[in-house]
């Protein structure tokens, strides 16, 4: 799962870039099909209302109710309380094209932790902080309130943060990324020493390609000097 054991894709924050053309794209991919089934279904004009629009998207936090006219507009002309199709020079087919590199699989799945990680905090009563870090130091600016409670409420909060899917899920792919490299610096070592020990053609053509740099490197790697 996503965000949760060894993941290899890192969950979106909230209100990232990310995040937010993943939404925008999302509502025109649905947009675009839903005008393409009622074009199927013969229905004449093609065209949605807001209240369709709304009730397919209904998580406000979200999809807020101003933005999801927005980008009906993109692909529609407003007509007495209609939004009538409005197929783009490029049609169709190609725009949905594209908007599937955007709502891959994958991608969804993100969003959806994300989504999962965001009602979590919200219902434990967090509704400014998304990051342990992104809005400042959160204990330095306890302690400034004067509040009794201000310190074990932001040590309580920190905690949270830190265990939401995007934060996690950061941190572990950044530890893997750093094991690898780490992981691959010791296995062109011990290449290296393997050709250099078998000696013939193989050490020379290794030495050649050596600095004097690399050989002290290689040699204090496995030797103390």
């Amino acid at each position: 799962a996503i965000g949760a054991t060894e993941p290899r894709f890192e969950v979106m924050a909230p209100n990232t870039d990310r995040f937010k053309k993943y939404a925008h794209d999302n509502v025109l991919l649905w947009i675009l099909r839903e005008f393409e089934r009622k074009k199927r279904k013969g229905i004449e004009p093609v065209g949605l209302k807001r209240p369709e629009l709304a009730a397919a998207f209904t998580r406000r936090r979200t999809y807020p109710q101003t933005s999801l006219p927005k980008i009906l507009k993109e692909v529609s002309i407003f007509e007495g309380g209609t939004y009538i199709m409005s197929e783009p020079a490029k049609g169709f087919p190609a725009m949905e094209a594209d908007k599937l590199r955007t709502v891959t699989p994958e991608e969804t799945c993100a969003f959806e932790a994300m989504e999962a990680g965001w009602e979590a905090l919200i219902r434990l009563g967090i509704t400014i902080f998304t990051h342990p870090t992104s809005q400042g130091n959160i204990l330095a600016v306890s302690e400034k309130t004067g509040l009794n409670m201000g310190r074990p409420v932001a040590e309580f909060i920190r905690q949270q943060l830190v265990q939401t899917p995007w934060y996690r899920s950061s941190q572990m792919i950044d530890a893997m990324k750093s094991y690898r490299t780490q992981l691959n610096s010791a296995l062109t070592r011990a290449r290296a020493a393997n050709d250099l020990s078998e000696g013939g053609s193989a050490a020379e053509s290794r030495l050649a390609q050596m600095s004097s740099e690399d050989c002290f490197n290689l040699l204090t790697s496995f030797y103390k000097v």
